[in-house]
């Protein structure tokens, strides 16, 4: 079932136009920065798969930088699971090797997963392929996900590759970000493991799929994340106001991250914020940064209706974080009107954080391309400090 099936509801054609227009301007790392602690929560606490939107996003560069954190973590969840395996069954002795190995066939196995050459890299691939793209939720027993991942064993000839953004970046500098992707290796790891094991190779293979298998459904490692970006514009002409001269910098249009996040097929919906489109109860995380309700100005029944239907989506367990939800020492936006919502969300049964941050303390983790954006910003027009509100939906009460 795809995520369309699964949450979005028909909608009828409304008159009129849209309140706000997104192309190029854009928020990324601080969008990240400011939403990711809440966002970890959320995975933590699910027990089923998650849906994120990012409301009014514009060119979908936050959808894009969360996708890579996901794949950055099911990286290291492919590799810890494939070294637990290791750790188990390469060194407890030849009275407990899987397959029957003997001591020499164990030796050289330790070698080549101590050694993290391409061997242990297409164990690390196959998984890595089963945890982005799990079984669904009926299907994830250990039984079926050992299955899955032997498939994915016998045909693995891919290993996770890292790329380094933009491309004469520094790891780790700000402004810079790591793109994971695959890398084909042109062998298959059954021709690899063969010349070691011979007649072992495939129950060697299925022992180690079972290991994983059972490792990752036991941990609930399988969740499956979908992150959307909305916009009321279509993804074509976001995507060409980002390639012309006046978008983004032509070292940022050169990178795999950016062309993602040009592509619908990782997640855009058209699609007005006024009118959600989502079913009840069934989005688990959502964000804005300075869309809703900052370009609303003071419309307090098209703000109060976008509230209502947050909180109707939002599913139990599942968060909202808006950025700023509110201004100091500005009159842009009706405090009653804001007031007004959250008691609406609390007689909802919604909890509700703030923290407040200062324009500076925001800037001085900026890449540099968003400090350009933000001195084209009216936030940054404003003294006084910007307010980030977290809405939390609770999970229902035990019986």
């Amino acid at each position: 079932m795809t995520v369309e099936q699964e949450v979005i509801m028909p909608q009828p054609d409304h008159e009129g136009t849209y309140h706000s227009r997104g192309t190029v301007y854009s928020w990324g790392r601080t969008a990240r920065k400011l939403t990711e602690p809440a966002f970890k929560q959320v995975l933590r606490g699910a027990t089923q798969d998650i849906i994120a939107v990012d409301l009014c996003s514009s060119y979908p560069l936050y959808r894009e930088i969360m996708i890579g954190q996901h794949k950055q973590r099911r990286a290291a969840q492919a590799k810890k699971a494939v070294a637990l395996f290791a750790n188990a069954a390469l060194y407890s002795g030849v009275e407990n090797a899987p397959a029957g190995l003997d001591a020499k066939d164990l030796a050289a196995l330790r070698g080549v997963f101590r050694n993290e050459d391409i061997t242990r890299g297409l164990f690390e691939g196959a998984v890595f392929d089963v945890l982005m793209s799990p079984p669904p939720p009926e299907e994830r027993t250990a039984e079926i996900v050992s299955s899955r991942i032997l498939d994915r064993f016998l045909n693995s000839d891919r290993t996770i590759g890292e790329a380094i953004e933009p491309p004469e970046s520094i790891r780790g500098a700000k402004g810079s970000w790591i793109y994971i992707t695959s890398i084909s290796r042109h062998v298959h790891l059954w021709e690899l493991l063969n010349s070691i094991l011979k007649g072992a190779t495939y129950s060697f293979l299925a022992e180690a799929a079972s290991y994983i298998g059972s490792y990752l459904v036991e941990e609930n490692k399988l969740k499956n994340v979908t992150f959307i970006s909305l916009d009321c514009e279509p993804l074509r002409r976001m995507t060409q106001a980002a390639n012309a001269r006046e978008g983004f910098p032509p070292r940022m249009r050169r990178t795999l991250f950016f062309k993602a996040a040009g592509n619908r097929k990782n997640g855009h919906i058209m699609a007005n914020v006024l009118y959600l489109p989502f079913r009840q109860d069934s989005i688990a995380f959502f964000t804005n940064t300075e869309g809703w309700p900052y370009d609303f100005g003071e419309e307090g029944e098209a703000n109060r209706n976008v509230a209502q239907q947050i909180s109707i989506q939002l599913a139990p367990g599942g968060k909202a974080v808006f950025f700023p939800w509110e201004m100091k020492d500005n009159s842009f936006k009706s405090r009653s009107l804001l007031r007004s919502i959250e008691r609406m969300w609390e007689g909802d049964g919604l909890a509700i954080e703030k923290e407040e941050y200062d324009k500076e303390q925001i800037k001085a983790e900026m890449s540099d391309r968003e400090l350009m954006l933000a001195e084209h910003s009216p936030l940054f027009r404003f003294p006084g400090k910007f307010t980030v509100l977290t809405l939390s939906k609770p999970l229902p009460a035990a019986a």
